[in-house]
């Protein structure tokens, strides 16, 4: 049995690494000393900041009443900022709101870090992140309570507001389910309907200490056993399946959890292929520009669900490219377009043109062991 629950009005976004200072002493490495640093990609930022990360872990674990101060210069150091850069540009991260490209910043200079920061209090810059609203529909709205949807500063907040839960849940709680959290949204795994109902009363006087409350929609109980039922989180469907390999060889009826994109998940990705290929770009005369910017999209989707079962909505999505691509040339072929002509633009046709292919990218890490 799984109780999966949401919060109303709360935090959103997804959980992240917290930095904080590890103690009092040691090195400052901020700002001011990167003139003296080699070129970036001559310095080892990597190392430094896994060390860093390191020793933070590692006192926040062992010291868990400590409070940690100054805060600000752990995150503007120049070798923190420097990995940050090397990841987005390493998984090819795409534009956000603010439009700007891994090859506009490359133009502008990405060494966008080594200016002059003012070393102000940490919290205060929490508090502008609160105050800052979210984009909607590319004009500024402002927020009343809550971090912005979506913001990148959203996992690390719902995180540190939401550790309560954790740590009350695993003092007095673990006995009755096994709780699952990722940002504000979370399941309990329960052996039965009697402890699921007993972990929905006990989350909701917890979240009641920090003032919040469960969205009734959001929250359900789900029966997992034999495959009974579904439920989608974090943009995965998951789902007991039978094994049909144990069964013919064994005979044994064994099911494991598996998961693959959900339905909602399916639609947004059909609906940005759409955009990207759809006649607002007739203005385009090369396929490839398109496919220039389907490729990002693509594969950050991907990337995202290539861990699990899903082969069967990696193939349907590489499809539905293919026929919006095959449209888009035959509108741009117009009356000029030639009997069979489409079929030449096959799937190996648009490979050639450095189109990304979902089928076949599939990693799954072993195998998943069944909820028992």
């Amino acid at each position: 049995m799984v109780l999966k629950m949401g919060m109303e009005d709360n935090i959103s976004g997804g959980k992240g690494p917290c930095f904080s200072q590890a103690s009092g002493e040691g090195k400052r490495e901020g700002m001011t000393e990167t003139a003296q640093s080699k070129h970036p990609d001559g310095r080892e930022p990597i190392d430094k900041v896994r060390r860093l990360q390191r020793k933070l872990y590692k006192v926040a674990k062992q010291q868990l009443e400590r409070r940690f101060h100054a805060l600000y210069d752990r995150i503007h150091r120049s070798d923190v900022l420097w990995e940050a850069w090397k990841r987005v540009r390493r998984n090819r991260g795409a534009a956000g709101v603010d439009k700007m490209t891994l090859a506009a910043v490359e133009e502008y200079g990405a060494e966008r870090i080594k200016r002059r920061v003012t070393d102000r209090r940490a919290l205060k810059l929490l508090r502008g992140w609160l105050r800052a609203g979210v984009m909607e529909e590319g004009g500024v709205a402002e927020t009343v309570i809550g971090t912005p949807q979506g913001g990148v500063i959203s996992p690390l907040l719902s995180n540190i507001y939401l550790h309560f839960l954790d740590a009350v849940w695993e003092r007095q709680c673990a006995k009755v389910g096994v709780l699952v959290r990722y940002a504000d949204d979370f399941v309990v795994m329960c052996k039965d309907a009697k402890a699921a109902e007993e972990a929905e009363r006990r989350v909701g006087i917890i979240l009641c200490r920090l003032r919040l409350n469960l969205h009734s929609e959001k929250t359900r109980k789900v029966d997992l056993s034999y495959g009974k039922e579904g439920f989608n989180f974090l943009g995965c469907y998951l789902r007991k399946r039978l094994s049909g390999r144990i069964l013919e060889k064994e005979g044994k009826r064994k099911y494991f959890l598996q998961r693959w994109p959900s339905v909602r998940s399916m639609k947004r990705m059909r609906q940005k292929v759409k955009e990207l290929t759809g006649s607002k770009r007739n203005g385009v005369k090369d396929v490839q520009v398109l496919i220039q910017d389907l490729n990002p999209a693509l594969r950050g989707w991907g990337n995202y669900f290539r861990t699990g079962n899903a082969a069967i909505k990696f193939n349907s999505v590489d499809r539905y490219v293919w026929r919006r691509l095959q449209g888009f040339l035959a509108r741009r072929a117009g009356r000029n377009l030639k009997a069979g002509q489409v079929k030449q633009w096959d799937s190996a046709w648009l490979g050639q043109q450095g189109l990304y292919r979902l089928g076949g990218t599939i990693r799954y890490p072993g195998a998943v062991q069944a909820l028992l």
